[in-house]
């Protein structure tokens, strides 16, 4: 059986609702054996490319039952251009360990769900996301190279091991989670928009941003220099 991306509808559609889905998610069968980290690039690559309105903001969320295993250094960088080049902010939710150096957890609401380039993020985060830049020089993680395509689209990175935990606790976990999510899910202020040509020959918009992701951040580090006058 082919295992190479495709996007699946639910009954003829590809929007719908909380029922529909759980509905169609309890009788998937998953077939065929993946190799993990080869198929998050292709699954990345593809949905990167998938045909979207012109100016919207765009959000992949990855949702992976494995760890991302060892990296393959020329598809890490080629997957990185092109969500940069895409506008897409990558998030990860995957059994991975987030914890804290040196600190015994008392409480589970003080437990790290979750993290991004400038904060982790707790389960007290459920009503009023806030996180906590003090905790991120204390975050103590497995680093792995999915992390980073996260941390660097400005997505961030959660933990699935908490849906085990009680429900309470998950529906504050899918609270904090959605929260983050929305935070970064505007477009640039600039997009360039073109019209190209897919592979059938059908005509599709394709936007990216007006200055390039690095090019950018060296800007945003130049505002944040400060000089002192002679």
């Amino acid at each position: 059986m082919d295992s190479s991306p495709y996007v699946h509808v639910i009954d003829g559609k590809h929007f719908t609702n909380q029922r529909n889905l759980q509905r169609e998610l309890d009788n998937m069968e998953l077939t065929g054996v993946t190799n993990g980290q080869g198929d998050l690039y292709e699954v990345i690559e593809f949905a990167a490319k998938l045909p979207f309105r012109a100016g919207v903001g765009k959000s992949l969320v990855i949702v992976s039952c494995e760890e991302c295993g060892r990296p393959d250094t020329q598809a890490y960088a080629d997957t990185l251009n092109i969500l940069l080049e895409a506008d897409m902010r990558l998030h990860l939710l995957y059994p991975t360990k987030i914890g804290l150096k040196g600190e015994k957890i008392a409480k589970p609401l003080d437990a790290p769900v979750g993290f991004d380039d400038g904060k982790v993020f707790t389960l007290k985060d459920s009503r009023d996301l806030q996180g906590d830049r003090n905790l991120k020089e204390r975050l103590a993680i497995e680093k792995d190279f999915c992390m980073p395509l996260a941390i660097e689209t400005k997505g961030s990175v959660f933990t699935m091991n908490f849906l085990r935990d009680r429900p309470n606790r998950i529906k504050k976990l899918w609270s904090v989670f959605g929260q983050r999510l929305s935070e970064t899910a505007l477009p640039s202020p600039c997009l360039r928009c073109d019209c190209v040509p897919d592979r059938s020959g059908m005509g599709r918009t394709m936007c990216h941003p007006c200055i390039p992701p690095s090019l950018s951040d060296f800007f945003a580090s130049f505002d944040r220099l400060e000089y002192s006058s002679s």
